[in-house]
């Protein structure tokens, strides 16, 4: 349905003046029919060739003899019938997930350790690989990566989750000196993720990060009330 729904848009369009005839017109009934099919992130048509000189007015109908990505191969049915063949380079990229940086085995993956760029289709994994950050954010490392390397599937694990009442250390790091102080997590958490603690000395709450199953990491201002300040514990 989405790739009649992206050739009816084309038509729609091309039948405007501004857009009747000619290869540029061509050219947008074919990256519509591409991204109708495979709905990858962007899609570029060069180099459009047709056999035996473009027919007058648009196809009808368009289908794939050879490709895509690179060179790709149309038939193309016109109206009353007639049949053309349209040859075309086709590139078309993907968004996925890669590493910004060194990052170690069984180190929890943060919102600035990841990044998702655009990557031809013909240079992707066959399989296993993230298209959005939140798909990466918060598992764990199975392997050390280098920067810059596209992140798969069987790289990363999902992260332990932590009970409620478990006893921790609350940390809290300020310029010039660390303060650490015993607490126990009021709900149920992963590591990685957004933790809400309790001070069992001064029954506070507060809230930070689970940097690991024994220790939630206190930012400034994620205190629990909002008189509080997270960094007092």
């Amino acid at each position: 349905m989405k790739k009649i729904a992206a050739l009816f848009i084309a038509f729609f369009l091309l039948a405007s003046p501004a857009f009747a005839g000619g290869l540029a017109g061509m050219k947008a009934v074919l990256k519509a029919y591409i991204e109708g099919r495979y709905h990858w992130s962007k899609v570029r048509i060069e180099d459009l060739a047709m056999e035996g000189g473009q027919p007058g007015g648009l196809p009808e109908s368009v289908s794939l003899i050879e490709g895509p990505p690179g060179k790709t191969v149309f038939a193309l049915r016109f109206e009353g019938g007639r049949q053309a063949t349209a040859t075309a380079t086709v590139t078309a990229f993907e968004t996925v997930v890669k590493s910004t940086h060194l990052l170690k085995a069984n180190s929890v993956v943060g919102p600035g350790d990841v990044s998702a760029m655009p990557v031809e289709v013909s240079r992707l994994p066959s399989e296993g690989f993230f298209k959005k950050d939140s798909q990466v954010v918060g598992k764990i490392l199975t392997c050390s990566v280098g920067a810059g390397v596209t992140i798969l599937a069987t790289m990363v694990s999902k992260a332990p989750l932590v009970g409620r009442g478990h006893r921790v250390t609350i940390m809290v790091d300020t310029p010039g000196f660390r303060i650490t102080t015993p607490g126990e997590l009021v709900a149920s958490a992963r590591v990685g993720g957004y933790a809400k603690v309790m001070n069992t000395s001064s029954r506070k709450m507060l809230s930070g990060i689970l940097v690991d199953e024994n220790t939630v990491r206190i930012q400034d201002g994620m205190g629990e009330d909002g008189g509080e300040r997270g960094y007092r514990p």
